[in-house]
């Protein structure tokens, strides 16, 4: 039986595979080889400085044009121990790099089409909210919205860097 951490790491390997296939360049990136952690093995803490350091090393030797598949919610331990970033690490993981490569935004591929005014399974006329503020959201993710965790948001906090959250089941 594959454990989170075995199939964010087979996904990412199969997806890489598939662009490659595709005539698309691509390379898959083990979010270990550039999240320097603590050992807080469930919840770990990201050492921002170090892992900036690590990812700009990584870049580097990076084929210009190529698209990165990174894995998430995983980290290592300046003693090169796995550690996991816990809810929404995959999420988190995506804000920090976008953080260090400077990106324009970070797109959430998720199962509803943005942040909603309620529950859709429970609320038939829920809607999407068409734009939220930084504190906006995290004010939404410490009164326990799922869609983000706190962490998630800092990176972007930081870097002025908008989120848009997708529905993977529409295409517009």
């Amino acid at each position: 039986e594959l454990d989170k951490r075995g199939l964010t790491l087979t996904a990412a390997t199969v997806v890489t595979e598939l662009l490659n296939a595709n005539d698309v360049d691509a390379f898959y990136l083990d979010a270990r080889t550039w999240v320097q952690t603590d050992d807080n093995f469930n919840q770990a803490r990201v050492k921002w400085d170090a892992s900036k350091q690590r990812l700009e090393a990584l870049r580097a030797d990076w084929r210009e044009g190529a698209v990165a598949v990174c894995t998430g919610f995983l980290g290592e331990t300046e003693d090169g121990i796995t550690t996991t970033l816990g809810r929404n690490g995959s999420d988190y993981t995506a804000t920090l790099l976008a953080r260090a490569l400077q990106a324009e935004e970070v797109v959430i591929c998720t199962d509803v089409s943005g942040v909603m005014t309620a529950d859709p399974n429970i609320v038939s006329d829920a809607y999407s909210v068409p734009h939220l503020t930084y504190l906006e959201a995290l004010e939404l993710a410490n009164y326990g919205a799922k869609m983000f965790h706190p962490r998630t948001m800092l990176p972007l906090i930081e870097s002025g860097i908008p989120m848009r959250i997708r529905n993977t089941a529409i295409s517009d």
